[in-house]
């Protein structure tokens, strides 16, 4: 994304495909509210997140204090092992964290709203025996609504969603 290109409130409408994360790198979620969406739902909208062999990146990150009003409506996620630009993390296809503010000593959530997606086949990385083959949760409180999780699986815990300090409204 060329977050100079959009701002809050916009909403970034995507045609039916398949995309892949050719591009190299996991999407940073920018500090301002907007919502992702596919045009025809997500049978026909698919972000492949296995192109090639290696590294398998992770789609998004969430890290930014966002809430409701960040969301990511109508796709299917699939093939993601939880690469974050940097190495191995939590969660197969999407993270998402709270900053922790040591002076209040409490988390700055990141709350992103999650509709109609469908996660299938991803993991969290096996060597690294991370947590959460879909979605990894820390800090935060996202709302997840009809979505469906196939597929996923986690060496350690949580094949679908691991939650690390917080909530996901399902």
């Amino acid at each position: 994304f060329d977050y100079s290109l959009f701002s809050s409130g916009y909403t970034i409408l995507v045609l039916p495909g398949i995309y892949d994360d050719s591009q190299d790198y996991s999407l940073i979620a920018p500090n301002f509210p907007f919502v992702l969406m596919s045009r025809d739902g997500p049978d026909t909208t698919i972000i492949e997140l296995k192109f090639g062999t290696s590294p398998r990146y992770m789609f998004m990150i969430f890290s930014q204090g966002c809430d409701t009003t960040t969301q990511v409506i109508g796709f299917t996620f699939q093939n993601g092992a939880g690469y974050d630009n940097v190495n191995y993390s939590h969660g197969g296809a999407i993270k998402i964290w709270g900053n922790y503010d040591w002076g209040t000593q409490q988390y700055v959530e990141s709350n992103p709203l999650i509709k109609n997606c469908i996660f299938t086949g991803n993991v969290s990385n096996e060597s690294n025996n991370l947590n959460g083959g879909a979605i990894y949760i820390e800090g935060s409180s996202p709302v997840f609504v009809d979505c469906e999780f196939n597929g996923n699986s986690a060496p350690e815990m949580g094949g679908a969603i691991l939650i690390k300090i917080g909530r996901a409204h399902v």
